[in-house]
């Protein structure tokens, strides 16, 4: 009878001791399966994050593109330099358009330049003229001003302009505008545009060109 009481027992106690070994493997698998949940959650939060690293590359690349971009919008120009300057000729100006920075594209002013008359601070728009005149040259007589936009100026007289106001032309320098005034001395008044064909060097296209810009 003992015996069986023992035995029992014995059983009772190898359930219980199989239970808690069972208990103990659940409650080790569930805190595994928290932890790796816990884990993968906190490398989620740490891939959302702003890495000061990254967003300090981002914030540089967005200024450099603002101002490449800033940049190509800038509009480029074009102007006539004429006059006494060191290298006339038509340039292109971008980045604050001023008549001194054209002039400085343009050589500078000769040792014989008047810049009195010119206003350097003058802002520029596509097509202005810029006139640099010389010491002693006399001024146009409408008053023009030394710095002009040729859409904004009135048609040329061909019979009535100076020197300096034919230079305003496109295409005619100093030589071709002393040669027009020679021509018209020699032959009398123009009676019509096309005469300029007498000019050397002045053909039917430029003709073409100036003859908006010229009246007789």
């Amino acid at each position: 009878m003992i015996d069986q009481i023992l035995a029992i027992k014995e059983k009772i106690l190898a359930y219980r001791f199989i239970k808690w070994v069972i208990s103990g493997i659940m409650l080790i698998l569930v805190l595994g399966i928290y932890a790796i949940y816990m884990l993968s959650h906190q490398q989620e939060l740490t891939s959302v994050k702003t890495d000061p690293s990254k967003e300090a590359r981002k914030a540089t690349m967005t200024n450099a593109s603002t101002e490449i971009k800033s940049q190509s919008s800038d509009a480029v120009i074009m102007v006539d330099v004429k006059g006494a300057v060191k290298r006339p000729g038509v340039y292109n100006v971008v980045d604050n358009p001023r008549a001194q920075k054209a002039i400085a594209q343009a050589g500078g002013i000769t040792s014989e330049a008047d810049i009195t008359t010119v206003n350097l601070a003058q802002k520029m728009s596509d097509g202005t003229v810029i006139y640099v005149p010389n010491k002693n040259e006399p001024q146009p007589n409408n008053e023009r001003t030394v710095i002009a936009k040729k859409s904004d100026s009135a048609k040329i007289n061909l019979n009535t302009a100076t020197a300096n106001e034919l230079q305003m032309l496109e295409g005619i320098g100093a030589k071709k505008a002393e040669q027009i005034i020679a021509y018209r001395e020699t032959h009398g008044h123009f009676k019509d545009v096309t005469e300029l064909k007498g000019i050397p060097g002045i053909g039917d296209k430029r003709i073409e060109s100036l003859k908006d810009k010229l009246l007789v």
